[in-house]
Order: structure tokens, then sequence, then C-alpha cells
């Protein structure tokens, strides 16, 4: 069965830190990650998520939401390599049949790294937000966004709390149709 990421308070010093401060560090890898595009920053980004993420000794809760992400990345890269024009190295050119015309799609390396850039981004986007949600309580959330309004962070914590729910809801049923044949 797979492992539901929910939070587990550790005796470890990054859980000890305010969550204004997580948020904030948080925060910044995020903006950061939506501003630079240059993939030695991505890499570094997701090198300093890792090391909080280990140092914390919650791996097991990352791991979890890369394989969630892993068709997205996927889905990203794919998608960027069959309708992007942009580009002049071509891996090959694949010709087309529509409406009784001949049209050849370019599959360019450009393309490809481009994809693979976009799909960083989204990981270290990904890994930020696991990081966040694994290094913070649910409660001290709800008590850090009650300063912008009690009745939104009461919304959001209820939402934050039911993923896990839901996702233990949707492997039982998937459990069941297997069962069943």
């Amino acid at each position: 069965m797979y492992q539901i990421p929910v939070f587990m308070e550790k005796n470890r010093p990054l859980f000890k830190l305010h969550s204004g401060v997580l948020a904030s560090m948080h925060l910044y890898l995020l903006i950061f990650a939506l501003v630079f595009e240059h993939p030695g920053y991505l890499l570094a980004m997701l090198a300093a998520i890792a090391v909080m993420m280990i140092a914390a000794g919650t791996v097991p809760n990352w791991s979890a939401y890369l394989r969630m992400s892993i068709p997205l990345i996927t889905f990203i890269i794919v998608l960027n390599v069959l309708f992007s024009r942009a580009g002049s190295t071509p891996i090959f050119t694949s010709p087309i049949t529509l409406f009784s015309g001949n049209y050849y799609l370019p599959f360019t390396w450009e393309a490809l790294f481009y994809g693979g850039g976009m799909a960083l981004r989204l990981l270290v986007i990904i890994s930020s937000c696991a990081s966040f949600f694994a290094l913070v309580s649910p409660a001290k959330a709800l008590r850090m966004l009650s300063l912008f309004g009690t009745r939104w962070a009461l919304t959001f914590n209820l939402a934050l709390r039911l993923v896990p729910l839901m996702m233990e809801e949707y492997h039982r049923i998937s459990e069941v149709q297997r069962c069943r044949g």
C-alpha cells in the first residue's frame, strides 16, 4: 500500500523553528523557482530542499510526493516535445496527414530540454511544498494563517487534513476493485 504523507513531529532542529521562519524560507524557494530558469539554480534549490528533508528525516514523505509527480513531469516533457515548434536541432521529423494534407512535425532537442527544465522547475515547486507540509504542523499553519482571516484559515486547514483521508479512500477503493476483477 502507498504511504500517505502526513505530518509527524520529530525531535529534530528543523521542527523546532518558528512556523513563520519555515513559511518564509519555503516561500522564497517557491518564488525563486518561478523566477529563475537556469537548471543550475533549480538543481541547487532542489539540493537545498533535499538537505532539509534529509536533516529533518522526512525523506519518505518527500518520496511519496515525488512518486505522485512522475506522471505530471512525464506529461510536461512529452507535451513540450510534441507541440513546441521552437528549436533548430531536430531529433527527427515525423510526417502527419491531416485533412488530406501532409505536414511534418519536428521533434527538436531544444523542446526536449526546455520541457526538462520546466519539469525540473515543477519538481522544485512540489518539493518545496512537500518540505513545508512535512515540517509545519497543520495546527501551526492554522495559527499562522488566522492572521489573514479565520474562515479562510479554517477552510485551508480542513482541506489540508482531507487530502490524506481522500488518498486513503482512493487506495481502499482501488483495492476493492482489484479484488472484484
